[in-house]
């Protein structure tokens, strides 16, 4: 993934709804369990959007690794998503780079957060 962090002895339900608490708390909004979006920004639209009306969003897929020896760990990849909701038309383009760092940052929010609760046991 673009970014990534372990996050030991928590069970994938409490990875979960922290990864959602902290994703709304940086502006995205909950598209499904492990998709977050939200509204690109206009230098995003002017280099990602082309000429589309809506802009241009965000959109962030988490995902949750879960080995054999219950060890969590979080990754995600972020994509530029030009006519949103358009049935045919949406598109998506894959981020290498331009989003790691703030995707990174999240996932430490999303880290020191279950690290200052108590081990739950993985599941």
């Amino acid at each position: 993934g673009l970014a990534s962090v372990a996050v030991p002895g928590h069970t994938v339900a409490a990875i979960q709804r922290e990864t959602a608490r902290v994703f709304i708390l940086n502006g995205y909004q909950q598209s499904d369990p492990l998709t977050f979006e939200k509204p690109g920004t206009g230098w995003d639209t002017a280099a990602y959007g082309g000429w589309s009306a809506g802009g241009v969003w965000i959109k962030v897929r988490v995902y949750i690794a879960s080995p054999k020896t219950g060890d969590c760990s979080l990754s995600c990849n972020a994509y530029m998503v030009t006519d949103r909701n358009e049935p045919g038309m949406e598109q998506e383009q894959k981020l290498s780079h331009s989003r790691r760092s703030e995707c990174k940052k999240i996932l430490d929010q999303i880290k020191a957060r279950l690290d200052s609760q108590p081990e739950t046991g993985a599941q």
